[in-house]
């Protein structure tokens, strides 16, 4: 890994240090709660501006593009906040970001223990997705980019890292997942599935 490592900003430990101090906090509700919560660890909203509203959720984008922090995200459903998220250190090489994600990987793997589902390329792609749950609280991290023809890269590398109320997040993806379109059957309208009725 390059010499350059030591330059990053934001660092390793850094991001390391603050989801810890997010998933071990108290997780806001409201929207006074998140906007105290941002504060108290930091976490910059400049210019805050809805992206998307859909399914009873709303997405949520802002960034100081002055700021060493990248531009971060945020979800809520049903009047309540669901998580955060960033993409870290786009815009540098191959020869640093994977090396980066898997020290990142590393810190979050002695907050949270192994990861409770991972997956890697095989052979020299370096992509991998991994996802912890603890107290509560998610960690999903994802490193994109990646050789894929003779060697050669079709996207810069880049770390999209998501920290989530587990409970919130798992009836906003629910409510999603209710509006997808129904898939045919192959053998005609008549044999397309029923949806199940909720169980409770």
């Amino acid at each position: 890994m390059s010499e350059d490592v030591g330059q990053v900003v934001p660092s390793v430990e850094e991001v390391a240090r603050l989801v810890g101090e997010l998933i071990a906090s108290e997780w806001p509700t409201t929207q006074d709660e998140r906007s105290a919560w941002f504060e108290r660890h930091g976490i910059a909203t400049e210019g805050a501006a809805l992206v998307r509203e859909e399914h009873g959720g709303e997405s949520w984008h802002s960034g100081d593009p002055g700021a060493p922090w990248p531009a971060v995200g945020w979800h809520v459903f049903e009047g309540e906040f669901v998580g955060i998220s960033w993409f870290l250190w786009h815009g540098l090489s191959e020869d640093v970001v994977p090396g980066l994600a898997e020290l990142l990987r590393g810190r979050f793997v002695e907050i949270a223990g192994e990861p409770m589902d991972e997956m890697r390329r095989e052979g020299e792609d370096y992509r991998f997705t991994a996802y912890w749950r603890t107290g509560g609280r998610s960690i999903d991290m994802y490193l994109y980019g990646g050789p894929v023809l003779e060697g050669r890269f079709h996207e810069q590398p880049v770390v999209q890292l998501h920290v989530d109320h587990v409970e919130r997040a798992r009836r906003a993806d629910d409510a999603a997942a209710r509006v997808q379109p129904v898939v045919r059957g192959r053998d005609g309208p008549g044999n397309d599935a029923a949806p199940h009725p909720p169980t409770s």
